[in-house]
């Protein structure tokens, strides 16, 4: 655990400023703040959240119609939950900077549900956030950050496709836990679509490899 701890401390130290700063955004999370600012506007308005019109998209769209907006409408939820003392920017850093910070505990949770040694399960948590996808929208910070991409949806879905599998594969070992693997999957799906096909071929990986598993004595 002390791995786990101490990547934690780290990434909560180094990761700061993306809380601290609030300055717009130069990425994709512009448009994802976008999306939260319109959805707790049609929420306050009386408007559908899931399906309102998002005029400031091109010549307007129903975005929230045809797009994953669970991690937009979670910030708009937070912001209710705080009675709307902290303003929706705040909420929206905090939520991705949690995100970012708990990765490594998300990849240890994952790996003991799964049957890994706490020593694997920590070591591959504190691996975790040093992943590099060179630029090519991976795991890798870079894809988050105020000075990467910002992609906004595939940081919930990074988190979630990981107890996903984990939740899964407990279900297929006949270990239960479907609720965690029922909610889970469909986070996956409300948040990144192409995350969801990923996970559907994991899944699929992992029940041809259910079969093949040695009956027990």
């Amino acid at each position: 655990m002390v791995p786990l701890l101490l990547v934690i401390v780290f990434n909560a130290v180094t990761l700061l400023p993306e809380l601290t700063i609030p300055i717009p955004n130069l990425n994709d999370d512009a448009y994802h703040f976008m999306c939260v600012q319109r959805a707790d506007a049609a929420l306050a308005g009386g408007e559908n959240p899931f399906d309102h019109w998002e005029p400031t998209l091109e010549m307007g769209f129903p975005d929230f119609f045809y797009y994953q907006h669970v991690p937009h409408l979670a910030v708009v939820a937070l912001h209710r939950l705080v009675f709307n003392n902290i303003s929706l920017l705040t909420l929206f850093n905090f939520v991705r900077y949690l995100l970012m910070v708990l990765f490594p505990l998300t990849v240890w949770w994952s790996m003991r549900t799964m049957g890994f040694l706490p020593v694997a399960a920590a070591t591959g948590a504190a691996f975790a956030p040093l992943l590099d996808a060179g630029g090519l929208y991976g795991f890798d910070f870079h894809s988050y950050v105020w000075r990467g991409f910002g992609m906004y949806t595939q940081l919930w879905a990074m988190n979630f496709i990981f107890i996903a599998t984990a939740a899964v594969y407990r279900v297929l070992r006949g270990g239960g836990g479907y609720t965690t693997a029922i909610l889970s999957c469909a986070m996956v799906v409300l948040s990144d679509l192409m995350y969801a096909y990923m996970l559907g071929v994991v899944v699929a990986i992992l029940f041809v490899f259910s079969l093949w598993r040695e009956e027990p004595a």
